[in-house]
């Protein structure tokens, strides 16, 4: 289903249906230890296998569960498999149920998408099927910043009938670093960023370097945001004065 049918969004928070990041292939448990080697595929092969994969996660008769599920479906390079499987999931294609089933990530009433932020702490999300962007409210954006890749579920209409959104995952992260004036507090420092999409920027005092307060420096991010603390980085590079 596309954006567009009504779906509100749960107010405790909580996603409808758990996303997690735990890694499907892990060498230590059952199987994952035999096929821990993955076969070394060609291109073609290996969006065969994706393809498979999408077809099956999109059938409802079809429980991808199991190791002896995906079984089922390709029984040859079955680490190369557990490996898409892996990487379908980061990238949004899939998603893994509470219970354990590969799906669609439809079938949760979730979508995937580019994240376009903005200082005051909302957003809006792009998604790939295409469509008008959705608005993310800052209660919803679970700390997503400007250019992540992010699972969205959509909210009853909002401002004029317009979409609004609420993330439910991040599936990776779009800025890695930033520019911007650099500004030395008492404690910890702080480097106001030039994009007016991405939040200013905490660094500790061991982290800034010999930069003082007005110089244009260059920080890399080793923190992002996630209600606790805030986005945190370490100066790499100072240009002088602003």
């Amino acid at each position: 289903r596309r954006p567009g049918r009504r779906n509100p969004c749960p107010e405790d928070g909580s996603p409808a249906a758990p996303v997690t990041d735990e890694r499907i292939h892990k060498e230590e448990q059952g199987m994952g230890k035999k096929y821990a080697v993955r076969n070394e595929l060609s291109e073609e092969r290996r969006q065969e296998i994706r393809d498979e994969l999408l077809r099956a996660a999109g059938d409802e008769t079809i429980f991808l569960v199991s190791e002896q599920d995906i079984l089922q479906l390709v029984k040859e390079e079955f680490g190369s498999v557990l490996h898409e499987l892996d990487e379908m999931e980061r990238e949004g294609k899939i998603v893994k149920s509470k219970k354990g089933r590969y799906m669609l990530p439809e079938a949760y009433e979730l979508f995937a998408g580019k994240l376009r932020g903005h200082r005051r702490g909302f957003a809006f999300v792009t998604p790939d099927i295409g469509g008008e962007d959705v608005y993310i409210p800052r209660s919803f954006t679970a700390y997503a910043l400007d250019g992540d890749r992010v699972l969205f579920r959509l909210c009853p209409e909002t401002r004029g009938g317009k979409r609004a959104g609420k993330i439910e995952k991040i599936l990776s992260r779009g800025v890695t670093s930033a520019s911007g004036t650099y500004e030395a507090g008492k404690n910890y420092g702080l480097v106001r960023t030039d994009s007016r999409y991405l939040p200013d920027i905490y660094v500790e005092g061991d982290d800034t370097g010999e930069a003082v307060t007005g110089d244009k420096v260059h920080v890399r991010i080793t923190q992002y945001p996630d209600g606790v603390s805030g986005t945190k980085g370490v100066i790499t590079e100072i240009y002088g004065k602003a």
